[in-house]
């Protein structure tokens, strides 16, 4: 089970977040107080404007996420 800590919780005031370190990940916010880690998938990223995964070329900051390393 992931753990979250006490600044993610206090996050879920807002609406689903982005994970601050993965373009991939983001959490949903259960009943307004639970944040729950849930991934896109394969290929997209979380666009934190829409609340939805999207292309990785639509996100900034997020756009070589799936590049591979040189």
């Amino acid at each position: 089970l992931h753990r979250v800590d006490r600044r993610q919780r206090q996050m879920c005031k807002e609406t689903d977040y982005a994970h601050p370190n993965d373009c991939q990940k983001f959490y949903v916010c259960l009943n307004g107080v639970e944040p729950r880690e849930l991934k896109c998938d394969e290929n997209e990223v979380f666009n934190e404007e829409t609340k939805r995964c999207d292309k990785p070329s639509n996100v900034p900051g997020c756009e070589d996420w799936f590049d591979a390393p040189a």
